[in-house]
C-alpha cells in the first residue's frame, strides 16, 4: 500500500532494500532487519528521475522532526538515455544533484550511495564522496569460501563497480546465492550493490543508536576503521577499506 506509487507502478528493489535495513525482528517472517527501532521515512528516488527533490524533503523533515541524527540510503547508479535510448552510466552530477548533497552536508545528514553494478567506472554519485564528506560509496563483496576467515574468503564482486572513490564492500550477493529480503507479501532473493547499501546504512543506524554524541564523520570513519581488510593490504580501489563488520563497528562506538 505505498501511497507513492499507483496501482501497477514500481517493482520489489525498494522493499527489498527496506527490509534489509529495518524489516521487523523475530518475527518468523524470514528475514530481520538490521535495525527494526529506527524511524523510517520513505521517499521516492528510484522510478521518480527527481531523487534530488526526495531528499531534499527528507532533510526537511530531519529539521522538522528535530532528531540530531539521521541517515538516507540511496541503492541506485546515475545513468542517462540518448536520442537512439541507449541507457549508459552518467559521470556528471546536474547543478540540482549536487546542490541537494551540499543541503544534506549542511545539515549533517549521512548518505550512502551504492557504488553500481556495472563492474567497472562509478557513475557521478558513486563519485561524489570525493566532494562530499558525509558520504560513503558502497561495493558489493562476495563469498568465495565459507570454510576460512572473511578476511580471505570474500572478494569484491564481479558485477560491483570500483575505483578511488570506493569507500567500503557489504557482501552483496550472487546471481546463484542471492541476499534475502522482503518482497511484495513475503520474502525473496536479490543481487547488487543495492543490497550491499542497505546494509551499511543500516550499520550507520546501530552505530548511531550505541552512540548518539558521534558525528557523521566519526560514524562513517568508525565504520571504515573497524571494516575486515580484503584483497590487497590498507584501501585499495577493488575493495575500499574493506568488508563491512557491523559488530565491530558497534563495539567501538560504544567505546
Amino acid at each position: 500500500d505505498n501511497p507513492l506509487l499507483e496501482k501497477g507502478e514500481g517493482n520489489q528493489h525498494g522493499t527489498h532494500t527496506l527490509g534489509l535495513i529495518s524489516a521487523q525482528q523475530n518475527n518468523g517472517e524470514g528475514i530481520d532487519g538490521i535495525n527494526d527501532e529506527a524511524p523510517v521515512w520513505l521517499g521516492r528516488g528510484v522510478g521518480g528521475n527527481n531523487w534530488e527533490e526526495s531528499l531534499n524533503e527528507f532533510v526537511d523533515q530531519v529539521q522538522e522532526s528535530g532528531r540530531e541524527n539521521a541517515v538516507v540510503n540511496l541503492s541506485m547508479d546515475l545513468t542517462q538515455t540518448d536520442e537512439d535510448g541507449n541507457v549508459t552510466t552518467r559521470y556528471e552530477l546536474t547543478p540540482e544533484e549536487r546542490k541537494a548533497l551540499e543541503y544534506a552536508r549542511q545539515n549533517n545528514v549521512a548518505v550512502v550511495v551504492a557504488a553500481g553494478n556495472d563492474g567497472g567506472v562509478m557513475s557521478a554519485l558513486g563519485q561524489a564522496s570525493q566532494e562530499f564528506d558525509n558520504l560513503i560509496t558502497v561495493g558489493a563483496a562476495e563469498e568465495t569460501d565459507a570454510s576460512v576467515s572473511d578476511a580471505r574468503g570474500h572478494e569484491r564482486a564481479d558485477y560491483s563497480s570500483y575505483g578511488r572513490t570506493l569507500d567500503i564492500v557489504a557482501e552483496g550477493g550472487t546471481e546463484d546465492d542471492g541476499v534475502l529480503s522482503t518482497v511484495g507479501d513475503g520474502v525473496g532473493t536479490m543481487k547488487g550493490s543495492s543490497v550491499a547499501t542497505a546494509k551499511v546504512t543500516g550499520a550507520v543506524s546501530q552505530v548511531w543508536a550505541a552512540n548518539p554524541d558521534l558525528s557523521y564523520r566519526q560514524v562513517l570513519d568508525l565504520l571504515k576503521d573497524t571494516a575486515t581488510d580484503l584483497d590487497n593490504p590498507n584501501w585499495d580501489e577493488q575493495t575500499g577499506s574493506g568488508l563491512l563488520n557491523i559488530a565491530a563497528a558497534v563495539n567501538l562506538a560504544r567505546v
